[in-house]
């Protein structure tokens, strides 16, 4: 934690009392960020109701004081049931004024998870004159996630806990003070709150995430953090920003009809069983009911009831167990269902784009996590059995009839953590494999179980290789190892042919081992793995160190991607303005709409661009990148 926590409050002018109109200065004169925040009405701007409620910022000026304002846009109710009847509103056209003022205000703007902020102002839904805001260019910085680059340990990187931690403010009242107004946790209304209540609340997330960025800025000027990464950070928040402005087509419509038919074929389905469709149900009469097959239980739960995991009714389907395939696709079908056609449509915007909230920093090897819409999650179309069309054919639909003449395009590294793992772990066989374009998977293979290609069951063989590299290199167990060829590959190991093919594969390359072995060496000594690029991933305590090498290899992995996606995003950023560029990063891949004409190019440019910054990133050890299109 930072050597200068609970500093000295400066002086704060509060300019709320007077419309933004009457206070604010020329802004071309602020000589700071502005760091600005927004409450609103829903968590997301494609939630149905979602506008910007209030509006607060803060600045410091020459003389070290802080300007600060909090103003209200239907914020707030009267004592009547509905709080839309009378909000506190100071009206659209100084709402005008003030997102123009921010457009053009000091060197740029700052905020406490801006991306978040942001997009609600380009992206709100409300008319009478409130007009939508596209500030992304002026964004600058974002103390949440420099709070965790700098302070990984901290309680909490919320705008209120480091409030508390770091200014010793009592932030935690101002949000019990909240509460009461809120309403359901599941629909929780910041607009429904008060104007009395919620000026002084706004009014300090302005000025905390004003104080923040200034000790942050000593930090960083003392060397706490690498000025460069956090450019690097700064630029990721960005591509970010512009992947969320900009979504991804969608036909919501469409994808209802879509889940109405397959929940027709769920309801002809559930008709044929012999048994009410629950869980349950399907277990009384798999293992206990005298008219069922009486099976024997795969596994127990902890409550010692038989076990019906996904996994143990794929085998029941490969014994040929009566009723275990119908149970299996209609557990399949409604999957499907609660993940996509229904979702997708209720949480598509106005604009007829889905969306994810992408977030950096709450993965600690650094990728980007999805939640609200995983659009990271949506499989290949090989990998689903439907009767319906697939959620990824749906979005070729929007697009070719929202943008006839642009095509989605995926850029994908080309087997990125075996290569890494590889260099890293300085096993010179498998380097010598890659170099050389050999197929790694195939030899090892025959090194392990002595079969060559031709023979009829070295596909299977190649496809437990291969399951070895991406879980030996990092140390998996037998019983891990057996669970995930079952899982990825389809093929069953006894445990003995579990065990057996792990050491084999340890002895075939003890590089890897030997790795692991001290790389956890190093966490346990230092509490955090040095990455060759100068960052640290630190450990919790309750963090097994002994994936310390799957975080060295992970990490530096993101780290390429990052940049990678940014200079992607640059590269595509006039794309916009036809609603395409980069879209979506979906784990080691990043997903494009480019026009149809001009995609051979930018997609050469990007993966020869991408393969020169890998040779950077990890010297002596090819990258490739496969290119096709996201249909392929």
């Amino acid at each position: 934690m930072p050597s200068d926590a609970h500093p000295s409050q400066p002086k704060i002018i509060d300019l709320s009392d007077q419309p933004p109109s009457k206070v604010l200065p020329d802004p071309t004169t602020i000589p700071d960020l502005v760091d600005f925040d927004t409450e609103t009405s829903k968590l997301h701007p494609d939630d149905d109701g979602a506008i910007v409620s209030v509006i607060s910022l803060a600045w410091r000026g020459a003389d070290g004081v802080i300007h600060a304002g909090a103003w209200p846009f239907g914020q707030g109710r009267d004592d009547r049931p509905k709080h839309e009847d009378n909000p506190v509103d100071i009206g659209p056209r100084e709402y005008s004024f003030l997102v123009d003022w921010l457009s053009r205000a000091g060197g740029g703007l700052s905020g406490h998870n801006v991306v978040f902020d942001m997009q609600m102002l380009a992206l709100q839904s409300r008319g009478a004159g409130y007009k939508r805001v596209d500030l992304s260019r002026r964004m600058r910085w974002d103390t949440m996630v420099v709070a965790q680059e700098i302070w990984p340990r901290a309680k909490s990187h919320s705008l209120k806990g480091l409030a508390v931690e770091l200014l010793g403010d009592d932030a935690d009242a101002e949000q019990q003070a909240l509460q009461p107004h809120l309403g359901p946790k599941t629909d929780a209304r910041y607009d429904r709150v008060p104007w009395e209540v919620m000026h002084p609340y706004a009014l300090n997330d302005a000025i905390y995430t004003n104080q923040l960025r200034w000790i942050q800025a000593r930090q960083i000027a003392e060397g706490e953090v690498s000025a460069g990464h956090l450019h690097v950070q700064m630029s990721l928040t960005r591509a970010i920003l512009d992947m969320q402005l900009m979504g991804v087509p969608y036909d919501p419509e469409y994808s209802r009809l879509l889940g109405d038919q397959l929940k027709a074929e769920i309801d002809k389905l559930v008709g044929t069983l012999p048994f009410r469709p629950t869980g349950p149900a399907a277990v009384k009469w798999f293992f206990q009911d005298p008219e069922g097959p009486g099976l024997k239980p795969y596994a127990m739960t902890d409550s010692g009831q038989p076990s019906l995991t996904t996994d143990i009714v794929d085998r029941m389907v490969a014994d040929g167990v009566p009723h275990a395939g119908t149970w299996q696709t209609i557990a399949r079908y409604k999957s499907a269902l609660s993940k996509w056609y229904y979702p997708f449509a209720d949480r598509c915007g106005p604009d007829n784009r889905i969306r994810s909230s992408l977030r950096q920093g709450h993965v600690k090897s650094g990728r980007l996590s999805a939640s609200r819409i995983n659009l990271q999650a949506i499989p290949n179309d090989y990998k689903i059995h439907l009767p319906v069309i697939t959620p990824r054919q749906v979005i070729l639909k929007a697009i070719a009839e929202q943008h006839p003449g642009w095509q989605l395009w995926d850029l994908d590294l080309e087997q990125a953590e075996l290569r890494i793992a590889s260099m890293y772990a300085q096993c010179d066989p498998m380097l010598e494999m890659v170099r050389e374009g050999r197929d790694a998977h195939g030899e090892t293979a025959t090194a392990l179980f002595q079969v060559e290609p031709g023979h009829p069951e070295f596909k299977t063989y190649r496809q437990v290789a291969k399951r070895a590299n991406f879980s030996l290199i990092f140390g998996s167990g037998p019983a891990t190892f057996q669970e995930m060829v079952r899982r990825e590959a389809g093929v069953e190991l006894s445990i003995k042919e579990a065990t057996q093919t792990v050491y084999s594969w340890r002895d075939l390359y003890p590089e890897f081992d030997r790795a692991i072995r001290a790389n956890q060496t190093l966490v346990d000594e230092l509490g955090y793995v040095p990455l060759p690029n100068g960052r640290r991933r630190w450990y919790q305590k309750h963090e097994d160190s002994h994936s310390a090498f799957n975080q060295l290899v992970q990490t530096m992995q993101a780290e390429f991607t990052k940049e990678w996606l940014i200079y992607t995003n640059r590269r595509l950023r006039p794309y916009r303005a036809r609603g395409g560029g980069l879209l979506l990063m979906v784990h080691d891949s990043l997903v494009t709409l480019l026009p149809v004409a001009e995609a051979a190019e930018l997609t050469e440019d990007i993966r020869s661009t991408g393969v020169r910054m890998w040779s950077e990133f990890f010297p002596g050890v090819p990258g490739g990148i496969d290119v096709h299109t996201w249909d392929a």
